[in-house]
């Protein structure tokens, strides 16, 4: 029995510590993330982090900041910077740490309240001192971390199908149980191992082209320029960190004391977020502003950029900058 137990002692150990790091990891694209910078984008770099900054407008016209959700990136604003841009206002959107053409690293804090510190230096990078911030997705619980830690410079708050999680929403065991492991460097390489293998380029479009509700409009350019982040050495490691990191991305009781002025936008038939969400996010905060976007699913700014535009630039005019 105790020979036994050594063996099955040993395999586990052999199996969980040895075996992840004798396990080839499958060949990835390794490009630069120079080359793949966009038109009128540029790098900057706060924190010792370097992102990606796209901006139109000037210094002195009403700011505006874009948030990307999740495996977005600042060519999710491509529809929305012109038309900020044409309306009077000095607009940028950036990729968060972790996501676009931003640096690719595991030991970094990705929760959603660090990721609102780095979105305040960006801001102060670019000359920007208070904004109208509009969060799409996960960028919604971005921005709303930002309007309770820099409370001075959020002057409206825009959620666009946005993915908050509350207190009220408690974390399974793997929740918990999944950061502790992957403080560990077995851990590490085994999500390394599962995400090369399993995260493919097509699986990604697929789950991509599942956001829209009309699946045609993630034409083969949309679809390489969402691809792209996964050709960078390092986006499997951030990706954990990103996932580490998720649980303490829940936001306070404290949301519904957000005073800014405030507007919801959904789209219809948004099948990653549902419209019953977006409601419930109206209702917790009082006095917001509600608009649900037509023939759009989870991406309206891209799907109806038109119907989009004018929702928000109907608010930015109606409720006056600070």
């Amino acid at each position: 029995m105790l020979r036994r137990s050594r063996f099955w002692i040993s395999l586990i150990f052999f199996v969980l510590v040895v075996l992840p790091f004798l396990l080839p990891l499958p060949a990835q694209p390794d490009k630069s993330a120079d080359a793949l910078l966009p038109a009128g984008g540029r790098f900057v770099t706060v924190a010792g982090l370097r992102t990606v900054l796209m901006e139109v407008g000037s210094a002195g016209q009403p700011a505006v900041v874009l948030l990307h959700g999740f495996g977005g990136s600042t060519f999710s604003w491509r529809y929305t910077l012109p038309a900020l841009q044409a309306a009077g206002f000095h607009a940028i959107a950036i990729d968060l740490k972790g996501f676009g053409l931003s640096n690719k690293t595991f030991n970094t804090d990705y929760g959603h309240a660090a990721q609102a510190d780095f979105v305040a230096e960006v801001m102060t990078a670019a000359g920007i001192e208070h904004a109208t911030l509009v969060g799409h997705s996960m960028g919604g619980s971005v921005i709303a971390h930002f309007a309770m830690r820099h409370a001075q410079r959020a002057d409206r708050l825009v959620f666009v199908d946005a993915a908050i999680l509350d207190r009220a929403q408690s974390p399974t065991l793997l929740q918990r149980v999944v950061p502790l492991l992957l403080t560990l460097q077995p851990a590490q390489r085994w999500g390394q191992l599962v995400l090369r293998s399993f995260i493919t380029p097509q699986r990604t479009a697929a789950i991509a082209r599942s956001a829209y509700h009309n699946p045609a409009r993630l034409t083969p350019e949309v679809e390489r320029a969402y691809l792209a982040p996964q050709t960078l050495r390092g986006w499997d490691l951030a990706l954990l960190g990103i996932l580490r990191d998720a649980l303490r991305s829940t936001l306070p009781a404290a949301l519904q004391s957000i005073s800014v002025p405030a507007l919801v936008i959904w789209g219809e038939h948004d099948n990653w977020i549902p419209l019953a969400a977006g409601a419930h996010l109206r209702d917790m905060l009082p006095g917001t502003a509600w608009a649900v976007v037509p023939d759009a699913g989870h991406l309206p700014m891209e799907e109806q950029p038109a119907a989009f535009n004018a929702i928000l630039l109907d608010f930015l005019r109606a409720v006056p900058q600070p």
